[in-house]
Parts: C-alpha cells; sequence; structure tokens
C-alpha cells in the first residue's frame, strides 16, 4: 500500500510539474522611469531660442502684411 501511495504521489508532483500555470505572465510590470531635469540655464536659453524664433517670425509676417495692404490700398 505505501508503495501505490508513494507511486501516486510522484504521479500528481509530475502532473503538476508539467501543468502550464492557470494565469501566465505576459508583459512583466517594469519599474517607473526616473526623470532628468534640465538645468535652469539649458531652460532658459532654450527659452530664448524659441522666443526669439517666434518674435522674429511674427514680426516678418506683420511686416509682409502691412506691405501687402499699403499696396492694395494706393
Amino acid at each position: 500500500m505505501y508503495a501505490e501511495v508513494l507511486k501516486n504521489t510522484e504521479v500528481a508532483d509530475f502532473s503538476l510539474k508539467n501543468k502550464l500555470p492557470f494565469i501566465q505572465l505576459i508583459d512583466a510590470p517594469l519599474s517607473p522611469i526616473q526623470p532628468t531635469q534640465i538645468s535652469l540655464l539649458r531652460k532658459l536659453l532654450i527659452g530664448i531660442f524659441i522666443g526669439g524664433i517666434a518674435g522674429a517670425a511674427i514680426v516678418i509676417a506683420r511686416r509682409i502684411w502691412l506691405d501687402i495692404m499699403t499696396e492694395r490700398a494706393a
């Protein structure tokens, strides 16, 4: 009888080890990415650069608009 119980235990253990789990991990979670801090000087330089380009574009567009309007009025 002991041999039969031992055999059944081994069969059950083997079956459980080969069986696929009911819930499988598809995509493991990752730890959050640490944000990189940009220095204040770099932020200021980027702001001045973008502001300068935007300001120049506005001045040029206004100048072109005024030239077009003065041609039509004359």
